[in-house]
């Protein structure tokens, strides 16, 4: 059986448990190559998040295994389904595992501007420290995460933000520079 992508988004020693799942959340479905996103650093370790995944519209439950949640509602977040992304966001803002960042960070480059705002509103102000070490750790990331930010706001949410700093995705990335 080759190796799931969904892997490479989790640090090693998770890969069995994350390929648990996500064989869980692919059953039934025809296995097609999920395309690989942006490569980031997480305690040393590269990770590869996915772009998008394509499972049921519904993460199944987990039978509330702490950790079998935080790695469907990461791996939620990169789904195709944007309201399923934001309810998975939501579940994350707690989160205080370093290697979930990634996946609540690259939402602030993405289009759908109420997910940044749940960000936003729901982040607690003592995982700032960690996402400022993330920044500082993944600049390349953190470039093309505020470059999408930018081209969303100018092509979205350019009346609804007129100035660029206020559009909230900007703001999240202003407070991970420190």
């Amino acid at each position: 059986m080759a190796t799931r992508p969904e892997i490479l988004a989790f640090p090693a020693a998770l890969s069995e448990h994350v390929a648990s799942i996500a064989q869980e959340l692919a059953h039934g479905e025809q296995h097609k190559p999920h395309p690989l996103g942006p490569r980031v650093y997480v305690n040393g370790e590269e990770l590869i998040l996915p772009s998008r995944l394509y499972y049921r519209s519904e993460l199944p439950a987990s039978g509330g295994d702490p950790l079998d949640d935080t790695i469907r509602n990461c791996l939620g977040t990169r789904h195709h389904d944007g309201y399923l992304r934001e309810r998975c966001v939501r579940a994350l803002l707690h989160e205080r595992s370093e290697w979930v960042i990634p996946f609540l960070f690259a939402m602030l480059g993405e289009y759908v501007v109420e997910i940044v705002l749940a960000i936003e509103a729901g982040l607690a102000p003592e995982v700032l420290p960690a996402w400022r070490h993330f920044a500082a750790n993944n600049p390349q990331f953190l470039a093309t995460t505020h470059r999408r930010a930018i081209s969303y706001w100018s092509c979205y949410y350019r009346r609804r933000y007129p100035q660029l700093a206020d559009y909230p995705a900007l703001r999240l990335l202003q407070d991970a520079l420190g």
